[in-house]
């Protein structure tokens, strides 16, 4: 099974959608996060928490992570120090990352390549295309997402294109 490292924008998204263990239950990916993420997922820590346990998400030990190389990327591509300590992760290992980041994304598109770099709409599509979920209910957790403060666009599940 794929591992993807999730950043806290990605994470925040799928908690508040209401739908967090039904799509980490039916994506073919194992998901880990590390210790800049959960310390900005305060408010959501008890669902966190509950994922856990589950065995739903899995905590990342980065303690052998260079803080060299995640100041690095921090500076040279002008992003925050938890974006790109997930980024420096899956350059170091050759996970997958899960990003709602902007700018985390079009870095880690650069690095990591368009194909290994989804977000959580895309997430969603998996579940889709996986028959675990319709395009309804997709629609459905997107707009919890967005309606909790998610910085996410308007999606057509059906076509697969944003909505202007």
């Amino acid at each position: 099974m794929q591992a993807a490292i999730i950043d806290a924008c990605a994470l925040i998204n799928l908690i508040r959608s209401g739908g967090a263990a039904e799509i980490l239950s039916a994506i073919p990916t194992e998901v880990w996060f590390q210790g800049l993420v959960e310390d900005e997922i305060v408010k959501d820590k008890v669902i966190l928490e509950q994922l856990l346990e589950a065995g739903l998400i899995h905590r990342f030990d980065g303690s052998s992570l260079s803080a060299t190389a995640v100041g690095d990327i921090a500076a040279d591509h002008e992003i925050g120090v938890g974006e790109a300590e997930c980024v420096t992760i899956c350059v170091e290992s050759g996970e997958l990352l899960i990003s709602d980041d902007r700018r985390a994304r079009d870095v880690g598109v650069d690095l990591l390549g368009a194909e290994n770099v989804t977000g959580f709409i895309g997430l969603l599509c998996q579940c889709i295309d996986g028959g675990a979920i319709s395009s309804v209910q997709a629609a459905k957790w997107l707009a919890n997402a967005q309606g909790a403060g998610g910085f996410l666009p308007d999606f057509d599940f059906d076509t697969r294109q944003m909505v202007a």
